[in-house]
């Protein structure tokens, strides 16, 4: 099972004044605004009791959840609007 330092929560707007993030940002931000990516991160989301356990511990608010992505490591990224 996943474990909470193996969750890295990641504010869209933090990549905005990043130039290297600044795709990323564009990226996410497209994603964002589209109900049927946000649908499958929702989704995933209800799929993974751990996940969604150790974002409420963190203070996440699932429904602003964009993307979940799974790192090199196993870990998990989670980026919120």
């Amino acid at each position: 099972s996943i474990t909470a330092d193996k969750v890295n929560v990641v504010q869209i707007s933090t990549l905005e004044a990043d130039e290297s993030q600044r795709g990323e940002f564009d990226r996410l931000s497209s994603v964002s605004k589209d109900p049927a990516a946000v649908e499958k991160a929702q989704a995933e989301l209800k799929s993974d009791a751990a996940l969604t356990e150790i974002l409420a511990s963190k203070n996440v608010q699932l429904q602003n959840v964009v993307e979940v992505k799974t790192a090199a490591d196993g870990g998990k990224i989670v980026y919120v609007k």
